[in-house]
């Protein structure tokens, strides 16, 4: 996607228009003045160097360009009650090199673009925004490239129903904080009920909620699906980094998402995991991999309500568990590294396979069991082809189904394998090096 660059150039401080940029007079008469001027016929308004103010909304017509000067500012100063820039159906608009700068103050967004198609966002850098930086409402074809959308009241982007947008290499950055005003609401990038986008490259970190979030709603008639998110980096944000949500709890929405080559990394412990999955089904967690610094109290990847997904080649580097499932069913785990955590997995539902995969334990617990599999439902598990090294336990089984195959013990504190249970217990072994067995 690429919006035309038209040609005629528009600049505001010339005449009629002969805004100031003084960052003192109001330029909102000036700066519309222009713009109304390039939507005749198409045309390249220009920000030369200055601070230009506005205190009203900036409604956009298709087929323009607003371009800004390396020193070119636009500060809207009544982020609180009005959106700064809107735009509503239209297409083949250009933001370039944009500067935009709010109160601070909890309000309105900065960018509204609502029903468009064709939009660009190069080397943008939007920041103090009263709610989202850039908010999209069932736009297409929308590409943020490059751009700094951070200190924001909420959130960097918000795209609801969007359909084949773009976002790519932009850091968000400390959103819910503008330095005027905090919220807990801050986000990097979130999408609800978008098919077809494409998230990727970027660096969202100490946001106050989340780095990114796709989700979809119980009443949401088309769930979030066909969405790429792919080699972003993320660290510190408060409640975690990537969360993919399905609110129905049915089964009856399914998300089909990649999320692929992302990086999360924490200096600081926080009260949720790193990545937290949600309820979706049929998605593919790819080569995605969770540091932290400091030992963690939380788990690296948390699967809760969630069926039919797939992890492939990720890794967790000191936490407290390197993967937990609750109420969750049909989850496949193939080739996983867990460095220095406490447990490996806690699995409290059926049809969970863990396949391929290494554990090493890390932390000061003494009692830590790699596998807990403990009063689970009627179902089957599956391990096969694991390694543990220096659990207390390596693998935990009361009133369970579970087949172990292929998986080897070593550097065991207590046992590497502990069968507990009565005649519910159904397990099947085969294949496996245990360094010490205790069984009830």
């Amino acid at each position: 996607m690429s919006a035309n660059r038209p040609k005629r150039l528009f600049r505001i401080t010339d005449a009629p228009f002969n805004a100031t940029g003084d960052g003192i007079a109001d330029d909102s008469t000036a700066i519309q003045a222009a713009i109304a001027a390039a939507g005749v016929t198409g045309g390249t308004i220009w920000f030369p160097p200055g601070r230009f103010r506005h205190a009203d909304t900036l409604a956009l017509p298709s087929d323009i360009e607003l371009a800004f000067a390396d020193d070119a500012e636009l500060i809207f100063t009544n982020s609180a009650t009005r959106n700064a820039i809107t735009a509503t159906g239209k297409s083949r608009i250009v933001f370039s090199g944009a500067r935009l700068t709010g109160s601070g103050a909890a309000g309105r967004s900065a960018v509204l673009l609502t029903g468009c198609h064709d939009i660009s966002f190069d080397n943008c850098v939007i920041t103090r925004s009263g709610s989202m930086a850039i908010q999209l409402e069932r736009c297409s074809s929308v590409k943020v490239d490059g751009s700094n959308l951070s200190n924001n009241y909420y959130y960097g982007i918000s795209d609801r129903d969007g359909v084949g947008n773009r976002f790519i290499d932009n850091l968000c950055a400390s959103n819910g904080d503008t330095g005027v005003a905090t919220s807990a609401g801050g986000r990097g990038i979130n999408l609800w009920r978008c098919i077809n986008n494409h998230v990727a490259g970027n660096r969202l970190v100490s946001n106050t909620e989340y780095g990114f979030r796709i989700y979809s709603e119980a009443a949401d008639t088309s769930p979030s699906s066909g969405n790429i998110v792919a080699g972003n980096y993320f660290s510190d944000n408060v409640r975690s980094d990537l969360v993919l949500y399905d609110e129905s709890l049915t089964g009856s929405l399914v998300l089909k998402n990649v999320i692929a080559d992302n990086v999360s990394v924490r200096t600081v412990d926080t009260t949720l995991g790193i990545v937290f999955l949600l309820h979706g089904g049929q998605n593919i967690i790819d080569n995605n991999h969770a540091r932290s610094g400091a030992f963690s109290a939380d788990a690296a990847f948390s699967f809760y309500h969630s069926f039919d997904c797939v992890m492939l080649n990720c890794s967790a580097t000191r936490f407290a568990q390197a993967v937990s499932f609750s109420g969750s069913e049909r989850i496949t785990v193939d080739n996983f590294l867990g460095d220095g955590v406490g447990k490996a997995a806690t699995i409290l539902l059926k049809d969970i396979t863990i396949r391929n995969s290494r554990f090493v334990h890390g932390g000061a617990g003494t009692t830590d069991i790699a596998i807990d599999l403990t009063n689970t439902p009627i179902g089957r598990n599956w391990i096969d082809g694991c390694r543990f090294d220096g659990f207390h336990t390596g693998i935990y089984t009361v009133d369970v189904a579970v087949s172990l195959f292929r998986n080897k013990t070593v550097n065991s504190g207590f046992a590497g394998f502990r069968k507990g249970g009565h005649v519910t217990s159904v397990v099947e072994l085969a294949d496996n090096e245990w360094d010490k067995v205790e069984a009830n």
